[in-house]
């Protein structure tokens, strides 16, 4: 898959850095990749031929009349470069969004994976009882019953904790 990666001149090292082992063409359009419009990726697209496209997360251009002429899809990329070596084996199977920038994307999905994670502990945990069919103890991920408020400033918290 060719991936075309557009930059700007202060990121281009640290994409290039990136892209190293993978089939991108990185192409300096500017000073700063974030400033890339529609009309100037339609032109790179002319001269460049790839797979998809993937642009600064920090661009706030709309790119979706240029994927539609093109049949090219066009990923947002990470907001910072830095993050774009973590984010490019996602672009290569097709997991980037085209709206949200791709750490962001990520981060909502890496928080999907947890809460999924955390149900199906517990739905395997043996507990040490139920209480109306909730798993207490045992293998079970803790509960909070109750909540002191401001616990730490409480002098008398052993007190308080058993009323």
């Amino acid at each position: 898959m060719r991936i075309l990666l557009p930059t700007g001149e202060v990121t281009e090292t640290q994409v290039r850095h990136a892209a190293a082992g993978y089939d991108a063409d990185v192409v300096v359009t500017g000073e700063i990749a974030s400033f890339l419009t529609p009309h100037a990726l339609r032109a790179l697209l002319r001269k460049r031929p790839c797979d998809c496209v993937i642009v600064s997360g920090m661009s706030t251009a709309s790119f979706e009349q240029v994927e539609r002429e093109t049949g090219i899809p066009i990923y947002r990329g990470p907001r910072h470069a830095a993050d774009l070596k973590m984010i490019l084996p996602m672009a290569v199977n097709g997991l980037l969004s085209k709206t949200v920038p791709a750490d962001e994307f990520l981060a909502s999905k890496r928080a999907d994976q947890a809460r999924r994670v955390i149900v199906d502990r517990e739905e395997a945990a043996e507990p040490d009882f139920l209480i109306r069919g909730m798993k207490i103890g045992g293998g079970s991920r803790m509960k909070v019953l109750a909540e002191i408020m401001d616990a730490h400033r409480c002098d008398d918290i052993r007190e308080r904790a058993e009323q």
